[in-house]
């Protein structure tokens, strides 16, 4: 009956232990839009261990939304961005074409940003709404490096729906 009690601790223990997948999360503080509003989205990434490199295509209807303004963070709304926490350089590399946009950054050095678990911000993105519809924007080909240049697997990645606002 010991070795029995003993195993069972073990395995516990080698579960609370295992480290959980890094989410990639689209944010935005609203939910519901109309034709001219401007709506704000947060490129977020959580439970993530020394994370070095990143690049993820964020895919929207550009027949509804119209991209304004992408950056991989905002200092003066205090969104800073996750690599911050590593001390280095960030370098952002921001590629836009028609409904695609990627946002992709490095942290120069070996300095590692240690456990993120708690919400951290891999870009923001600025829309007009073009078209008073529901739209989805998806995220794609989301790919991470640790402080050691190897790929971070597996990553989860959320999408986010805008509603059709009041008319």
């Amino acid at each position: 009956m010991k070795h029995f009690t003993v195993s069972l601790v073990m395995t516990a223990c080698m579960l609370f232990a295992a480290e959980t997948a890094p989410i990639i999360s689209l944010q935005t503080d609203t939910e519901n839009s109309s034709a001219g509003d401007q709506i704000k989205i947060l490129v977020m990434i959580k439970d993530v261990t020394n994370l070095d490199t990143y690049s993820i295509d964020i895919v929207y209807d550009p027949e509804i939304l119209e991209l304004k303004q992408t950056a991989v963070e905002d200092p003066f709304a205090g969104i800073r961005n996750v690599l911050s926490a590593g001390n280095g350089k960030i370098i952002p590399v921001i590629r836009k074409e028609e409904g695609t946009v990627n946002i992709s950054a490095t942290l120069t050095g070996t300095h590692a940003t240690g456990t993120i678990r708690e919400n951290a911000a891999l870009g923001v993105l600025i829309f007009t709404v073009k078209e008073t519809a529901q739209t989805v924007i998806t995220l794609k080909n989301g790919e991470l490096l640790n402080n050691k240049r190897e790929k971070i697997d597996p990553v989860t990645m959320q999408d986010l729906v805008i509603h059709k606002g009041d008319e």
